[in-house]
């Protein structure tokens, strides 16, 4: 039935109380199994972003822990 399950992760409780259901369904059909998480830094606060990057990247080590 389904060949790929998808879990979007924000790292809230809410999300992570779906990975087990997600798991199941995905042992029970034999398909696959992708939890991904969206890494996106606010917008910058200075005129010329110059701290863009380094929020950036902080973000991505947000959602990687």
């Amino acid at each position: 039935m389904f060949g790929t399950v998808v879990v979007a992760l924000d790292g809230s409780s809410l999300a992570e109380r779906a990975v087990p259901y997600a798991i199941g369904l995905a042992q029970s059909t034999g398909g696959r199994l992708v939890l991904t998480r969206a890494a996106l830094a606010a917008p910058p606060m200075s005129v010329d972003g110059s701290e863009l990057e380094q929020a950036q990247a902080h973000a991505v080590e947000e959602a990687t822990a």
